[in-house]
């Protein structure tokens, strides 16, 4: 799980990458340049991608709000 963790963490299209207590143990978000990136890094287009034994993707059609940085 560390190996995978540091890959994610490390692959040019993370965003976000967070260690979680629930039925997931990763909550993973990136960015990626065309639907042909992100179907190779699916299937396995990164180092560590065998430890993988499912996921769930959702793609954002919107962004309806952003908001990350705290007001003064």
């Amino acid at each position: 799980m560390k190996r995978l963790a540091a890959s994610l963490a490390a692959h040019p299209a993370t965003r976000f990458l967070a260690l979680t207590a629930a039925a997931s143990v990763f909550t993973y978000g990136g960015v990626f340049r065309d639907e042909e990136h992100l179907a190779d890094f699916l299937t396995g287009g990164f180092e560590g991608s065998e430890e993988v034994t499912s996921l769930e993707c959702s793609l954002q059609l919107e962004v309806l709000k952003r908001y990350w940085t705290a007001r003064p």
